[in-house]
């Protein structure tokens, strides 16, 4: 189930010198609940939260994502059979950069 998303402007920055604006985003509380039966009578169950967010720079020009970041934090809580079996806690983070025409050139002088 996901949270409530919002998305926010956060302003104009520059990304290899292109003009982008910033766009936040976030997840709000989100949770959800798996139920799996690997073996006949056997159950395990995990449930958890996540809450992830963000910033994504769009290009002004070519309105293509320059870049994006993203956190994110992820609790489970897993059971077999009713008895607690795991509890985990999962922090991530992703980055994505776009490869410009000027980054392949500056790439090119390095070989």
């Amino acid at each position: 189930r996901n949270g409530r998303i919002t998305l926010g402007l956060k302003g104009l920055g520059l990304v290899d010198g292109a003009p982008c604006a910033i766009v936040a985003y976030d997840s709000g509380e989100s949770s959800f609940a798996m139920a799996m039966e690997p073996a006949p009578g056997m159950s395990i169950d995990a449930v958890g939260s996540s809450h992830y967010f963000g910033d994504i720079y769009v290009d002004l020009d070519s309105m293509w994502v320059a870049k994006a970041a993203l956190s994110e934090f992820v609790v489970t809580d897993v059971t077999m059979d009713g008895a607690p079996l795991a509890n985990s806690v999962v922090e991530r983070t992703i980055g994505i950069h776009a490869v410009t025409e000027h980054a392949l050139e500056e790439l090119a002088r390095v070989e």
